[in-house]
């Protein structure tokens, strides 16, 4: 049934999926101890507003990167054929100014000789200013209770 069902998913299929899917998926490979992409989904103009060839031009990732979330990864000699899964949050810049939070999933592996990582990129923008907003709640709540001079009793009649 599996030989007939991907018998049936053609390219243009397997085209539209990866430009519809939420999730940029991309080749890179590791050069002078960084990445480089070889090769990205067509959807990346959707998450970062650019024009689909603008990703492989070897400045361009670093030049949207944050700033402060410029760290490389560091590739490391996959053992064998591939590597566990790594998995990095940082910002990028759109096209439109606004940084986004990236969530990048990737694991490294060996290919005709050199090394790649192979993953995907999603937008986590949403979940992270919920998470911010969560711990900008939680200081409030931990100055206003620091704040309190006279003991108090919460007490809860059910």
């Amino acid at each position: 049934m599996n030989s007939q069902v991907n018998d049936q998913i053609g390219a243009g299929s397997l085209y539209r999926l990866m430009a519809d899917s939420p999730a940029v998926l991309y080749v890179a490979r590791v050069v002078d101890g960084a990445r480089r992409f070889h090769w990205i989904s067509p959807n990346v103009t959707r998450l970062f507003g650019c024009a689909q060839d603008e990703p492989y031009d070897p400045t361009w990732w670093r030049d949207r990167v944050h700033p402060d979330d410029r760290a490389e990864p560091s590739p490391v000699d996959p053992v064998g054929d591939s590597q566990e899964a790594t998995a990095m949050e940082y910002r990028c810049r759109h096209a439109d100014g606004s940084y986004r939070w990236i969530r990048d999933e990737y694991r490294l592996v060996v290919s005709d000789g050199a090394v790649e990582t192979v993953g995907s990129l999603i937008d986590v923008t949403a979940e992270a200013q919920a998470q911010e907003e969560l711990q900008r709640t939680h200081q409030a709540l931990n100055g206003a209770m620091d704040a309190i001079d006279d003991g108090f009793l919460l007490w809860d009649a059910d």
